[in-house]
């Protein structure tokens, strides 16, 4: 064996090692972080709390729980919803067509 071939195996090796060590070492603290995000999210929630659901229904939280929420989505409406539905606050500057 030649040194070229020497060193296209050691650089193979290390590719190698990139490929099934390193990456998942990195995608594991991205989703750890994500997951750590959502679950802040999930504690701040708190009662007259506008928000929007996954499927776009927009409404005001009533009362929170551990795993739930009671959301009022029109006048004297109000539907118990898990938190993990929920996609994201309505913020200030955002108007909910009413």
């Amino acid at each position: 064996m030649n040194w070229v071939n020497i060193l296209l195996i050691i650089l193979v090796v290390i590719l190698l090692i990139l490929y099934l060590v390193i990456l998942p070492i990195a995608r594991r603290k991205s989703m750890t972080r994500n997951q750590q995000a959502m679950n802040d999210f999930f504690k701040s929630l708190h009662e007259n709390e506008k928000v929007v659901l996954l499927n776009g229904v927009v409404g005001t939280i009533k009362s929170v729980s551990q795993h739930y929420v009671n959301l009022e989505i029109a006048q004297n409406v109000i539907v118990k919803v898990d938190k993990h539905g929920i996609a994201s606050e309505l913020n200030q500057g955002e108007k909910a067509d009413e």
